[in-house]
């Protein structure tokens, strides 16, 4: 299916109005349908739509992995995919649970991240710990691999990338669907979490910082802002969050351990 279509738009420019074709991101359904239960319908690019599905139960922190998983099946007229796991594999009545206690505004920030605590990832001397120049580095090769953006206008970027370089990239409509389907692609290629860190385009907010967590992933680095709810998680949690990537300059929010390159006195 296309990732982009042209339609006709009406254009006005310093007192000019003019009739010009113009490309427009498509945006599609997808539903998951997890062990014959409906869990979500996702808006979405509609491409790697079972990456996509793979790393949303790996983000929400459904599965841990592909040694759960029988079956991702993509069915591209009805617009679903169907993943099969394990019977002790998952638990969907916990996670129903879960989501609308997070989802309800009773309690505020203390007591979402109070809930959260036991996501604290496992501090280890191990994985992948980018130079500062590096990730400016990085950043900009996203930018320049940004074809759909640089189309359209219309879609985030996210990538994740290790010591030689990116080696997942996915774009999407949706800052959340595109980290989905880097993580889903590299959990169905068995990748060791540690050696990766995750890259986005779009803003950091608690909800991403939670993707990266619940994937083992240690260090997220954006170009835009993060928010006070996912800099208080990130250093609950021991997560390294980097936001303003661009201009050759860079904020680290939390986790500044996690960077090399970085003058500390």
């Amino acid at each position: 299916m296309a990732r982009f279509e042209e339609i006709e738009i009406v254009r006005w420019e310093k007192g000019d109005t003019s009739r010009i074709r113009d490309e427009v991101v498509v945006e599609s359904s997808l539903d998951l349908i997890v062990n014959n239960r409906n869990l979500v319908t996702l808006f979405c690019s509609p491409e790697n739509q079972r990456a996509l599905s793979v790393g949303y139960l790996r983000s929400e922190g459904l599965i841990e992995g592909m040694e759960v998983v029988s079956e991702v099946n993509y069915d591209p007229e009805e617009k679903l995919v169907e993943v099969k796991v394990v019977a002790d594999g998952i638990d969907l009545e916990t996670y129903f649970k879960k989501k609308r206690a997070l989802t309800s505004s009773c309690g505020g920030a203390k007591s979402i991240i109070g809930k959260l605590r036991d996501l604290e990832l496992e501090k280890t001397e191990t994985g992948f710990f980018p130079e500062t120049s590096q990730l400016i580095e990085l950043m900009k090769e996203i930018q320049k691999r940004a074809k759909l953006f640089r189309r359209t206008g219309g879609s985030h970027t996210a990538a994740l990338a290790g010591p030689e370089g990116i080696d997942y990239l996915a774009e999407d409509i949706g800052r959340h669907n595109a980290v989905d389907k880097v993580i889903g692609q590299s959990v169905m290629d068995n990748r060791d979490p540690e050696e990766l860190i995750l890259l986005t385009s779009g803003r950091l907010s608690l909800e991403m910082a939670l993707k990266a967590i619940r994937s083992s992933i240690s260090t997220v680095v954006s170009r835009s802002a993060p928010t006070t709810l996912a800099v208080r998680m990130g250093r609950t949690a021991g997560l390294a969050i980097v936001g303003f990537v661009r201009g050759g300059r860079l904020s680290v929010y939390s986790g500044e351990g996690r960077l090399e390159g970085l003058n500390r006195d």
